[in-house]
């Protein structure tokens, strides 16, 4: 399956359960203190947006960073080994596009030291634990 935009509750309905646990794994490790009633509420108002493929899930949102406008990706989970690569390398063109719609300047990333390795080659700044590609 390639990856998917989770914007309507059919898919939600389908893709969350099968997701959840990748998703709550992630959430143990996350800088943002949400739980998951957290990412629930922020998925059904829609301030928040579900990716998924195959192997992995990925949660963003719109917001603003140093005065731009960007599409931060706060939330990956999923197989190990699998699920970052996953998301970037089909998702990272068809999640620009989605950020370049709404007018975002980049994809922002605030994870663990682990994902630096991970980003770089897919063009990604480190600048501590955040990471930021302009598009």
């Amino acid at each position: 399956m390639a990856i998917q935009r989770i914007d309507n509750a059919e898919k939600f309905e389908i893709e969350y359960p099968r997701c959840r646990e990748w998703l709550l794994e992630a959430l143990k490790y996350s800088t943002n203190n949400i739980g998951e009633n957290d990412l629930l509420n922020g998925l059904v108002e829609r301030d928040y947006l579900l990716w998924t493929s195959d192997n992995a899930a990925c949660v963003t949102s719109l917001t603003e960073w140093r005065e731009k406008p960007v599409c931060v990706l706060f939330l990956i989970g999923g197989a190990k080994g699998k699920a970052m690569r996953e998301i970037l390398l089909e998702g990272q063109p068809i999640v620009e596009a989605y950020a370049q719609e709404h007018s975002c300047a980049g994809l922002l990333g605030i994870g663990r030291e682990q994902w630096a390795k991970v980003l770089k080659p897919f063009g990604f700044q480190t600048e501590g634990t955040i990471f930021y590609k302009g598009i």
